[in-house]
């Protein structure tokens, strides 16, 4: 069994003390995008563990405990994202 579970993401993120995330501005620009992820890279998480909002949280339970009994290679997840 292989399952790919796709979630959206969620305006809650843990970056409390991050000072500005990236903006689609940043992205107009190559050069100032690859300094802007420099300047953030101590703030960059993986999906799994940026998202906040209870419907992630609620889908990595049900991801867990798929990975915990058929493994974790099993299980993939992937977030679909807009300009937040």
């Amino acid at each position: 069994m292989e399952l790919l579970v796709v979630g959206s993401c969620t305006d809650k993120k843990d970056v409390q003390d991050c000072p500005r995330s990236v903006s689609q501005a940043d992205f107009d620009d190559p050069a100032t995008l690859l300094r802007r992820e420099a300047d953030l890279r101590r703030w960059a998480l993986p999906a799994v563990q940026l998202y906040m909002g209870w419907k992630h949280n609620d889908m990595m339970k049900g991801v867990n405990a798929i990975r915990d009994k058929f493994g974790t290679a099993r299980c993939a997840v992937r977030i679909i994202c807009r300009t937040c």
